[in-house]
């Protein structure tokens, strides 16, 4: 999952969602004269806002795992290099001891 496409697809998505809800108030509040506009907008705007909130919810989550694996990796890339490291040096010093006579 890239995470920054899933960032862009919430922000489309809040955008849309506005959007959407903004025609539904206009047309409730032409057809409905009944209706107080600044109430209407207000549970549109709860609606909107918890839904948002649900889905970045989602998305807080998908990069908590994401951070998370991340981390992992760095800690297992990181023993992996510090064994290498360790027995690259033990071969080293083991060749120092070494005394090689020719003859």
């Amino acid at each position: 999952k890239d995470l920054n496409v899933l960032s862009a697809l919430l922000h489309i998505w809040s955008d849309l969602l506005r959007s959407l809800t903004t025609l539904v108030e206009a047309i409730v509040i032409l057809t409905e004269p009944s209706f107080v506009s600044g109430k209407v907008d207000g549970v549109c705007a709860l609606i909107v806002c918890s839904i948002i909130t649900l889905t970045a919810l989602a998305a807080i989550i998908s990069w908590i795992k994401e951070l998370q694996l991340h981390i992992e990796g760095d800690i297992v890339t990181n023993k992996e290099s510090m064994t290498e490291y360790s027995s690259l040096s033990q071969s080293e010093n083991d060749d120092k001891d070494t005394i090689h006579i020719s003859i």
